[in-house]
C-alpha cells in the first residue's frame, strides 16, 4: 500500500510538472495564433476601406508579437501599420514614424528586401512631406538594391516614383529619362496598367515643358 502511494504521488508530481512546463508554450501557441488572426482580419478590413479599425487589429497583433518575440511577425505587423496610415489614410507624419520603426526592425533582422520596400515607401513620403533631398536618397537606395537582384518588376515601380519627384522638380529632362527607362520594363513585363501610367506621366511632363502637340498625343495614348 504503502508503495501504491509513493508510486502514485511520484507519478501525480511528474504529471504536474509536466504541466508546468508545457503550459506556457500552450498558451504562446494560442496566443500567436490569436496574433495571426487579428493579422487575417486587419487586412480585411484595409481591403474594405475600415482603416481605423484595421490598425486596432494591427497593433493589437503586433503587441503580442513584441510580447512573444516573434521577430519576423513583429515586422509584418509594423509594416502593415505603416502602409495604412500611408495609402489609406495619407496620413505621412504617422506614416513615417512607423515606416521608421519597420526599418529599424528590418536591419535588426538584416531583411534586405524588406529594407528596400520600406526605403521606397519613405521616398514617396518625404516627397509627400516636401523633403526632396532625403526622398531622392531612400529612392536611390532601394533602386540600388533592387538592381543587384535583378527585380526589373520594383525597378520599374521605383523610377515611376523618381521620375514624379524629378518632374516635380522641374527636372524635366531627367524626368523624361528615367520615365522611359521604368516605360520600356513595364512594356518588356507587358505590365499593361504600368504602360498606360508612365505614358501618361510622360504626356504630363512633356505638357510641362509646354511641347503641347507631343504632350497630347501621348496622353491619348495613356
Amino acid at each position: 500500500m504503502k508503495t501504491f502511494i509513493q508510486n502514485y504521488l511520484r507519478g501525480t508530481t511528474i504529471f504536474l510538472f509536466s504541466c508546468f512546463m508545457f503550459f506556457p508554450v500552450f498558451v504562446q501557441a494560442q496566443n500567436e495564433k490569436d496574433a495571426d488572426k487579428l493579422m487575417e482580419k486587419g487586412n480585411a478590413l484595409a481591403e474594405k476601406g475600415s482603416s481605423d479599425k484595421a490598425l486596432e487589429k494591427f497593433n493589437e497583433a503586433y503587441a503580442i508579437y513584441t510580447e512573444l518575440k516573434i521577430d519576423n511577425k513583429e515586422v509584418e505587423s509594423l509594416h502593415r501599420i505603416a502602409q495604412v496610415y500611408a495609402a489609406n489614410m495619407g496620413d505621412w507624419l504617422n506614416a513615417e514614424i512607423w515606416f521608421l520603426k519597420t526599418l529599424s526592425k528590418s536591419e535588426e533582422l538584416k531583411d534586405e528586401d524588406r529594407i528596400a520596400r520600406v526605403e521606397s515607401s519613405l521616398g514617396v513620403i518625404y516627397e509627400k512631406k516636401g523633403n526632396i533631398i532625403k526622398a531622392e536618397e531612400y529612392h536611390k537606395r532601394a533602386l540600388e538594391y533592387f538592381e543587384s537582384k535583378g527585380n526589373e518588376e520594383r525597378c520599374m515601380l521605383v523610377q515611376k516614383n523618381l521620375g514624379m519627384l524629378y518632374l516635380n522638380k522641374s527636372n524635366y529632362i531627367l524626368a523624361e529619362q528615367t520615365f522611359n527607362t521604368a516605360l520600356a520594363t513595364a512594356q518588356r513585363l507587358n505590365n499593361t496598367n504600368e504602360i498606360g501610367r508612365l505614358t501618361y506621366n510622360l504626356g504630363l511632363n512633356t505638357y510641362k515643358k509646354r511641347n503641347w502637340t507631343k504632350a497630347n498625343f501621348l496622353t491619348t495614348l495613356g
